[in-house]
């Protein structure tokens, strides 16, 4: 598919205007003749990613761009530097797409790097690249780095609280907490409990033998119950998806015959359909480390305190999942439509949802309360990533309390999510500073040496949002409604 067919497709999807549509259909035409595609995988990079920026510019969603994504990445050579994969686009451009000026400076570097260098233009524009990522990292002071390691360690951004915790004044710190979140140091989400609204998370595990070949249809195509996906191709090629689904999608044995037809597909040599444990999800932030412009790491310090931690005495892991009282409480679709509403926007003001949805200021104030006060929503507090930009996503068959174990001495990175499915596997999602994948990876792959692992080092994200299908909400019945076309593909 041509890169304007795409750009069409999007605009109509996502009910661009017709001028807007067609001054970026112009402004790519006209950027594609002025770089030339002599160089054709850096010049590819740079219009793909020009193309991205402005239709992120123009308010289109990010889960509306895995068409551009997937054809970026038809277009583009990743780059390695012994064994560690350094240039991995689209996935290297994503911190610089909110940036206007971070094009102009890529552009420029490119021509002037065509006009001085020819053998070595593709390694130089690739240091320019890299040199350009590193001017966005966010610096903090160390009375900033204390407000925002407090904020993510206790998970709140109550000024009053944070104040008492760090020893100084409500107004210093309210100053500072709107600073840090107008800075995108700090966001502030809010979550829902699945079970409440009837849904599941289910993890499909993907694995083919072929590095280039395209997703299986069954899991490629748009599908509202798909909210991430991640194609490995270092090494062996697996893909995991991760789907939001409701509660009655598959019996067992639907199950099984949907994983027969993604195996029925050329290249796939494998597929592993998981269901997530709620009430075993777990997750760690570990930021003491971090200068504010640096992290104070010694050479072999995560791969000596993994290993160290694993060795340590078991002991369990502390619930995180609030408690859900449903008892007695009914969700209605008003419900629904203010969950959907604070999980793609965020916290908002009581008025605000109000304009949204309509009825009472104080009934839709007394909701909310109730929604919150029954654990069907909460309040998280993340950190900007580009503190630790490069992750790992592991699933491995072990027992309950290895994943325990594993847990705790996998918590001296800056963050972890540990996940536990119903029929023994572990997946843990885990970011790192730049530069300690490969020590991570290994110490891994030795902790496990013998059982059974996929381990996602490298990795594309097709799908970056997932938009809540509030169209197949049934109200009255509190039941989603699954077209028979969603998974088939055909």
């Amino acid at each position: 598919m041509k890169l304007q067919t795409i750009i069409e497709q999007i605009c109509s999807t996502a009910k661009c205007k017709k001028n807007d549509r067609e001054k970026i259909s112009t402004s790519i035409k006209d950027l594609i003749l002025e770089l030339d595609l002599a160089n054709n995988a850096i010049v590819w990079d740079i219009i793909c990613f020009r193309t991205k920026q402005l239709l992120l510019k123009l308010g289109v969603p990010h889960h509306q761009l895995v068409e551009l994504d997937w054809f970026w990445q038809s277009k583009t050579e990743h780059s390695y530097a012994g064994s560690n994969l350094i240039y991995d686009p689209p996935r290297i451009y994503d911190m610089l797409l909110s940036h206007p000026e971070s094009f102009h400076l890529l552009k420029s570097a490119f021509l002037r790097l065509r006009e001085i260098s020819s053998d070595s233009i593709r390694d130089d524009f690739i240091a320019t690249v890299l040199k350009i990522r590193s001017q966005y990292r966010p610096v903090l002071t160390s009375r900033e780095v204390d407000i925002f390691q407090k904020a993510i360690y206790t998970q709140t951004i109550s000024p009053s609280k944070l104040a008492e915790l760090i020893g100084t004044t409500k107004g210093y710190v309210s100053r500072k907490l709107q600073e840090l979140c107008s800075r995108k140091i700090l966001y502030e989400a809010i979550r829902f409990s699945y079970r409440a609204l009837n849904l599941k998370v289910s993890i499909v595990l993907i694995e083919m033998d072929n590095l280039d070949a395209p997703l299986p249809i069954q899991v490629g195509h748009p599908n509202p119950w798909v909210h991430s996906i991640y194609d490995c191709k270092f090494g062996n090629r697996f893909i995991l998806v991760n789907l939001i689904v409701p509660i009655s999608w598959r019996s067992g044995s639907e199950i099984d015959d949907w994983r027969d037809l993604i195996l029925s597909k050329k290249h796939v040599t494998d597929v592993r359909v998981f269901e997530r444990n709620p009430n075993r999800s777990w997750m760690n932030y570990n930021y003491d480390r971090f200068s504010g412009t640096s992290w104070n790491i010694p050479p072999a310090y995560y791969g000596t305190s993994i290993r160290h931690g694993f060795e340590e005495e078991h002991i369990p892991l502390e619930s995180q999942v609030p408690d859900l009282f449903l008892s007695g409480f009914e969700i209605t679709n008003l419900d629904v439509k203010m969950i959907r509403l604070l999980f793609e926007r965020g916290p908002l003001t009581v008025r605000t949802v109000r304009e949204e949805v309509g009825k009472d200021y104080n009934f839709i104030r007394r909701r909310l309360n109730e929604l919150q006060n029954r654990g069907i929503i909460w309040n998280r507090i993340l950190p900007n990533p580009l503190f630790a930009p490069e992750s790992i996503i592991m699933v491995a068959h072990i027992n309950s309390s290895k994943h325990e174990k594993l847990s705790r001495a996998l918590s001296c990175l800056p963050e972890i999510y540990a996940q536990r499915t119903h029929n023994g596997y572990t997946i843990f999602t885990l970011r790192m500073p730049e530069g300690y994948l490969a020590e991570v990876s290994n110490t891994l792959n030795g902790l496990l040496e013998g059982y059974e692992r996929w381990l996602l080092q490298y990795s594309h994200q097709h799908f970056t949002n997932w938009s809540f299908p509030m169209e197949r909400w049934k109200p009255g019945t509190n039941e989603w409604l699954i077209s028979e076309h969603d998974f088939e593909g055909d």
